[in-house]
C-alpha cells in the first residue's frame, strides 16, 4: 500500500534529458484505479487495535489508546 495526501496516480515520471512528463502511467505503475480511505472513528481505531492484540498478543493500555486517538484523530 502507498499512503499519502495526494493520489499516487498524479505523480509522473519525467524524462532525464528533456524533463518532459512520460505519459505511460504514474511513477508507481498505478494505471487503473486508486482507493481513498477516509479517517477512522474512535470505535474503529479501538477495533483495529483489538484485532492486532488478538493476532499478536500485544495489548494496548487504555492510556495508549487515548494518546493514539488524540495524536491521529483516526487518520488512515
Amino acid at each position: 500500500m502507498l499512503c499519502g495526501v495526494r493520489d499516487v496516480r498524479d505523480y509522473r515520471i519525467r524524462s532525464g534529458s528533456t524533463n518532459e512528463v512520460v505519459t505511460r502511467g504514474s511513477a508507481f505503475n498505478i494505471q487503473a484505479a486508486s482507493l481513498h480511505l477516509g479517517d477512522f472513528n474512535r470505535a474503529e481505531v479501538e477495533n483495529l487495535l483489538r484485532q492486532h492484540t488478538a493476532d499478536t498478543g500485544q495489548a494496548f493500555a487504555e492510556e495508549a489508546v487515548s494518546v493514539l486517538w488524540t495524536w491521529s484523530c483516526g487518520q488512515s
